[in-house]
């Protein structure tokens, strides 16, 4: 899992703004289908979570 989700951690590092997490409500952000930078920063955040619980 690990080597497979690296290319596209590092494809959406671009997006993520380093935001505190710990409250983010990620059920009610609006995540949709499309690829705007509103999106790909939400799922930059969702990567972001999976990698941090995933190294643990």
């Amino acid at each position: 899992i690990g080597d497979f989700s690296e290319p596209y951690l590092h494809c959406l590092s671009e997006y993520d703004d380093g935001r505190d997490l710990s409250c983010y409500d990620f059920t009610k952000d609006g995540l949709s289908h499309s690829y705007d930078d509103s999106n790909n920063r939400k799922l930059a955040y969702r990567y972001r979570v999976m990698a941090k619980r995933y190294a643990q």
